[in-house]
């Protein structure tokens, strides 16, 4: 799951810099990034990719390779 959530925000980022963005071009609010950082230590954030991204990744790969399960 960090994999994929890493490339998620690495193709964000290429993409905003291919449009002519810059590193400073968003800053999150502090309050985001504290409350981000809260969710991981309590370990929220995994409960929240396994309810909701894993099962999606899962859709996705079994309609690009449905023969993966076996």
């Amino acid at each position: 799951m960090r994999i994929y959530f890493l490339e998620r925000a690495c193709t964000m980022q290429i993409r905003t810099r291919a449009n002519g963005g810059t590193e400073s071009d968003y800053h999150p609010p502090e309050l985001a990034i504290e409350k981000n950082a809260a969710l991981a230590k309590s370990g929220g954030m995994s409960q929240l990719a396994e309810r909701l991204v894993w099962r999606a990744l899962l859709r996705k790969l079994d309609r690009m390779s449905p023969d993966f399960r076996e």
